[in-house]
């Protein structure tokens, strides 16, 4: 274990919640919401009415990439783990796993998206609804309960769980904050929009990454454009049907209106126990369920899917129109060649929320130049641990990386304090840091757990 303080590239300013570079207020939030751009150099781009990435980058730009987070001088580093020693840890297997809650509505798969295709393009209605996606741990009524309950020691969102469990997949820089208080952790992104409000595109590519520029495939605009067509199919997915809707055991903890436009999903809350005898909690998301009728018995099951999409926004050498029909498998395989960081979230996303079916939706524009209206030309589904296994994805390598985590920052001894996990925007190699009480402090007190 290091402790050291880290001489970054950061410069003088330091982290600030919503003003370092990288740490932005108003981004992609997955809910549609947006702020103001944050305080340093404006850029052009920032003066839009609606920035909805707010995203300071030159992540295109060869050599270079922004940090997500302006890192402070003083900030000790706890410990520093290249690629290569993140996979080679130790593999780690849960020691048994519990549902503590299952909250939301699912509604079946719409089917009659499957029968898209390049001749038969189905439209993406846009969505200006909320999706609660990324609603922070301590924002989280249930969660909340649970802690107060002591029904775990460690608890967190899929996504911020998910990038840590990846992080060797990654090229651009992200952040996860943890929160201790007493012997609980809550993990968490940072209430500041940040890379993991958004979906990359290409951003693992060797040949096609976009770059930083002010036109319609600029990085930063195929974030947005990006977030909004998973969005807008993540609400048509699903089929409106009332009767034929599930509802889980707790209401939807998030939605106070029952009429508010919204994405309707599903929230499980499982409880892994771990080595050491600590206990995890982490908060997944299912999208949507399936029917299957089991062959024997003749009883019909409900199969629980997460679906996502993939976006094409220039030809390339995919073009999708000409060649999706025929060759599927084949474009699948080079998006996940592509996207290899996001799509090993999703799985891992997926495979924690026990999710048993993945659906990807091929969606495209409708014509290359104009982002605001796409189209879907089909869908590809596959089963989750199948697909596992052809990404080449080791969930005990996962959960080794998470606990490596986990135990650093219970291992530096303090009851409170915050902690920032860092991806290097340059480098292959992620740092904890501690970071100081003067940061800290600009956090509003938390209500007592």
């Amino acid at each position: 274990m290091q402790n050291k303080t880290y001489q970054g590239q950061s410069g003088p300013g330091g982290y600030q919640r919503g003003r370092g570079r990288g740490g932005f207020r108003g981004g992609a939030q997955t809910g549609g919401q947006h702020g103001g751009a944050g305080r340093g150099q404006q850029r052009p781009w920032q003066n839009r009415q609606q920035d909805v990435t707010g995203f300071v980058h030159n992540l295109g730009k060869k050599g270079y990439r922004d940090p997500s987070i302006e890192v402070r001088g003083d900030w000790p580093v706890i410990i520093e783990l290249s690629k290569n020693q993140m996979e080679k840890l130790n593999p780690v297997t849960p020691l048994g796993v519990t549902v503590a809650a299952q909250c939301g509505t699912l509604y079946p798969y719409n089917h009659d998206l499957d029968k898209s295709g390049t001749y038969k393009q189905i439209p993406v209605p846009d969505f200006s609804g909320r999706v609660y996606a990324n609603v922070p741990t301590l924002e989280d009524p249930v969660i909340r309960r649970l802690a107060q309950e002591n029904k775990a020691d460690i608890f967190a969102t899929e996504v911020a769980a998910a990038a840590i469990m990846t992080a060797p997949k990654s090229l651009y820089s992200w952040d996860v904050v943890i929160k201790k208080h007493g012997d609980k952790l809550f993990i968490d992104k940072r209430d500041d929009a940040n890379m993991l409000d958004n979906l990359t595109v290409n951003e693992t590519s060797h040949d096609n990454q976009p770059v930083d520029d002010e036109s319609v495939n600029g990085v930063r605009q195929i974030m947005e454009e990006s977030v909004r067509v998973h969005n807008s199919f993540l609400h048509m997915q699903y089929a409106k049907a009332e009767d034929r809707k599930v509802n889980l055991t707790e209401k939807d903890p998030f939605i106070a209106d029952e009429h508010e436009v919204c994405v309707r999903q599903g929230y499980i809350y499982k409880i892994w126990k771990l080595e050491g005898k600590r206990r995890i909690c982490i908060r997944s998301t299912v999208h949507s369920y399936k029917s299957k009728s089991e062959s024997e018995s003749g009883e019909t099951k409900v199969v629980y899917q997460n679906t996502y999409t993939l976006l094409e926004y220039e030809l390339g050498k995919t073009n999708w129109k000409q060649n999706l029909d025929q060759q599927m498998a084949q474009c699948l395989t080079k998006e996940v060649q592509d996207n290899s960081s996001k799509v090993s979230r999703w799985v891992v996303q997926s495979l924690l929320a026990g999710v048993e079916q993945i659906k990807f939706a091929f969606v495209s524009r409708r014509t290359l130049k104009d982002p605001s209206k796409h189209v879907i030309l089909g869908t590809y589904g596959i089963d989750t641990r199948s697909f596992q296994n052809q990404v080449n994805l080791s969930m005990s390598q996962c959960w080794a990386i998470l606990l490596q985590t986990i135990e650093c920052v219970y291992g530096y001894g303090e009851q409170i304090g915050e902690y920032v996990f860092v991806k290097d925007p340059n480098k292959a190699i992620t740092r904890l840091f501690k970071m100081t009480a003067e940061e800290e402090d600009e956090d509003e007190p938390e209500e007592e757990l």
